[in-house]
């Protein structure tokens, strides 16, 4: 745990200037048991035009869903500590994981549970028909600054409408602002703010601190 608490502090330089101070401070808090977590519920989907400036940008990137021969290509992805078994389990338990590659190699990818809203432990409930849930978006080291997050974001929408997903749901933190960023580029809408509080598990409790707007139920065809 020092060296992770070290390895933060290090970073506090970059966490400021990219806007997340807040949130790492939050997240090392987390690690002595103290859970604060404030945080967007998002509706996403096929709201509108979204512009990539031209589709020829991503000529070189192959969008895809993977599988489970493709999890060992994840395996602690870009320095992160997450293994292949743990991910294959997702893959078994009905999750979907779409990428972009270029040149055989992962550039780019997003996960979808069409179970349930998991990341908020305290506020976690189970998906209807239609739902789907939107998480763990992750883009290489290398292939940052090229806009393929919400690239590949609004390409997985299309895949997922097809599956029959077309109520889409997501979570960001509320002090996360390359993350909502993200999102509004893609006309996602805001549903509500949430706090979710585990006070060392003396105390727990979660709660809708405000309603922003009602979920818009997608009629798209495509």
């Amino acid at each position: 745990m020092v060296s992770i608490i070290r390895r933060h502090i290090n970073r506090f330089p970059d966490y400021i200037t990219n806007g997340l101070l807040i949130q790492k401070i939050l997240q090392l808090l987390k690690l002595a048991g103290f859970v604060i977590e404030p945080y967007y519920l998002v509706q996403e989907g096929l709201f509108g035009v979204v512009d990539f400036e031209t589709e020829k940008n991503y000529n070189n990137f192959e969008f895809t869903e993977l599988g489970l021969q493709d999890m060992p290509a994840l395996d602690r992805f870009d320095g992160r500590s997450i293994r292949k078994e743990t991910l294959q389990k997702r893959i078994k338990q009905g999750h979907k994981c779409f990428a972009l590659k270029t040149d055989g190699s992962i550039a780019a990818f997003t996960w979808c549970n069409p179970n349930e809203i998991h990341h908020y432990k305290l506020s976690s409930r189970t998906l209807k028909q239609r739902e789907a849930y939107l998480y763990d978006a992750q883009t290489h080291y290398n292939f940052r600054g090229r806009n393929l997050a919400p690239y590949l974001r609004y390409k997985s929408y299309y895949a997922l409408n097809l599956m029959g997903f077309d109520i889409l749901y997501s979570c960001s933190d509320y002090f996360n602002r390359p993350a909502i960023r993200f999102k509004q580029k893609l006309n996602a809408r805001f549903l509500s703010i949430g706090m979710n509080l585990n006070l060392i598990g003396l105390y727990k409790k979660s709660w809708v601190i405000k309603q922003l707007a009602d979920v818009e139920i997608m009629d798209n065809k495509v």
